[in-house]
């Protein structure tokens, strides 16, 4: 009983993982559609190409981060 209450705390974490990722991802993508909407200058390009670096990011950690913090 013990190993599946285990499992299904580590199902829980995985699933809020990915709940906060997909919410933060749909934000950042929000941000750069409003920003691309803009006149582009210097700044909002560097702001583009930032916030699509954290998208990529946004995209990894969250299956890294429970198989890391788990040991």
């Amino acid at each position: 009983m013990n190993e599946v209450n285990i499992t299904v705390v580590i199902l829980i974490l995985a699933t809020i993982h990915l709940v906060c990722a997909s919410v933060v991802l749909f934000l950042i993508s929000k941000s750069i559609n409003r920003l691309r909407k803009l006149k582009r200058n210097k700044y909002i390009f560097a702001h583009i190409e930032k916030l699509n670096s954290h998208k990529l990011l946004v995209m990894v950690l969250p299956l890294i981060g429970p198989i890391v913090g788990l040991p």
